[in-house]
């Protein structure tokens, strides 16, 4: 009796001792590494199957049972990026919009000093899922990652916040230079972003019923707007009712067709160097006699928080004015616009030129972070009520420039 009592209780001990070796394992956590990326994860977080992350070329981790609350993936291999990061971003969120449609919601986050593109839509394998598509670029390579949670999570989720606070990168911290050896980079601009105002469906339709009004006892029967990186495409369509040669009432077809395009800003824009940009239109544009149709360049200077500035990219990409985000050395805008067509000029090339840009301060000192902004927008006649000018009014590409360094 006595005997069993004692391997019973030495049984119950090493039990506990392996479970309490279990759980100081769990609490030293673990990490899991994809390229230049890597996670440090502890329980409650679990690592998936093995077979399961062999077959989606993926590592697992999963939160709550089998991975009800959170299930995140990350595929194993990384692209190299073969364009600027920030035409890559502007490129992949076209094509999130394009697949989702009007069920994905998209913006940046920014955890650890990383700075991420995120994407909220519905998942595929079942409904009361969604999907939120995470993606970063570190040392020129594409890092995804894609975690799948109840559809009652609006935003990023607690517990993969706090995973992705506490990320760590292999991404070299780059050297700093001594003026010993070799002359310093010139300070320059870079494009870090570029945003497409894209109106929605009810914005649209509000600009046509303005267009609609102009049109006395006429109809707009269609219309369009496709605006791009480096310009835009559209048409108005619709008719008047007029006096016939007969007297009696004629339908007299009234069509616009826009088809404009730009050169590429620069990449880097180095310091105190102005700028040059040529736009031209299509062989299909057409205006009235008596229209026009033109491009504005405005050059501006933008300081305010991170969570300011994020404001202001999502208004602008709703196709809402520039915010008034002043900063103390501010100057007034710069402006430079062109006809493109109309105002008795046959449609053609004509380049806009900027002044120099504005050198981007080396220690401010006051806390802001500060974007330069180049905006290109479409304009028509000098009234603004010319038929279509409402629909041109809505065109509007913002390239923004961080500071930086010259090559």
């Amino acid at each position: 009796m006595a005997g069993r009592s004692y391997h019973g209780i030495r049984a119950r001990l090493a039990a506990l001792a392996c479970a309490l070796a279990l759980a100081a394992g769990a609490a030293r956590g673990e990490t899991l590494t994809v390229g230049d990326l890597s996670l440090d994860y502890a329980a409650p977080w679990q690592r998936g199957d093995a077979r399961e992350e062999a077959e989606s070329a993926s590592l697992i981790l999963l939160h709550g049972a089998g991975g009800a609350a959170l299930t995140v993936r990350l595929p194993d291999h990384q692209v190299r990026l073969r364009l600027p990061e920030a035409r890559f971003r502007e490129r992949l969120e076209r094509q999130w919009r394009e697949r989702h449609g009007a069920t994905v919601a998209i913006r940046p986050v920014e955890l650890a000093g990383l700075g991420w593109l995120m994407a909220r839509y519905p998942s595929q394998e079942g409904e009361g899922r969604v999907v939120f598509h995470l993606v970063t670029v570190l040392d020129g390579r594409v890092h995804h990652l894609l975690a799948q949670a109840p559809a009652a999570e609006r935003d990023l989720p607690e517990p993969l916040r706090a995973l992705l606070s506490a990320a760590r990168t292999a991404v070299a911290e780059p050297a700093t230079v001594s003026p010993q050896a070799g002359p310093l980079a010139s300070p320059a601009w870079r494009l870090e972003r570029v945003i497409v105002a894209r109106p929605d469906a009810g914005r649209l339709g509000m600009l046509a019923g303005r267009e609609a009004a102009l049109l006395p006892g006429g109809l707009v029967t269609g219309y369009a707007l496709s605006p791009r990186e480096l310009g835009f495409g559209g048409f108005l369509e619709g008719y008047v009712w007029v006096a016939g040669e007969d007297g009696q009432p004629a339908r007299r077809p009234l069509a616009r067709r826009w088809d404009v395009a730009w050169d590429a800003p620069p990449e880097v824009w180095p310091a105190r160097a102005p700028l040059s940009l040529t736009a031209r239109v299509g062989p299909d544009t057409r205006v009235a006699p008596d229209g026009r149709l033109g491009l504005r360049l405005t050059l501006a200077l933008l300081c305010g928080s991170e969570t300011a500035l994020r404001e202001a990219w999502r208004r602008m990409a709703a196709g809402e004015a520039t915010p008034a985000l002043d900063c103390p050395e501010s100057a007034a805008p710069a402006v430079a616009a062109a006809a493109l067509a109309g105002d008795a000029a046959p449609p053609g090339e004509r380049a806009l030129d900027l002044p120099a840009a504005a050198a981007p301060p080396a220690h401010a000192g006051d806390g802001l972070a500060r974007r330069l902004v180049l905006s290109a927008r479409a304009f028509g006649t000098e009234s603004g009520q010319g038929w279509g000018d409402s629909l041109l009014g809505a065109v509007a590409v913002h390239y923004v420039y961080a500071p930086g360094a010259g090559p």
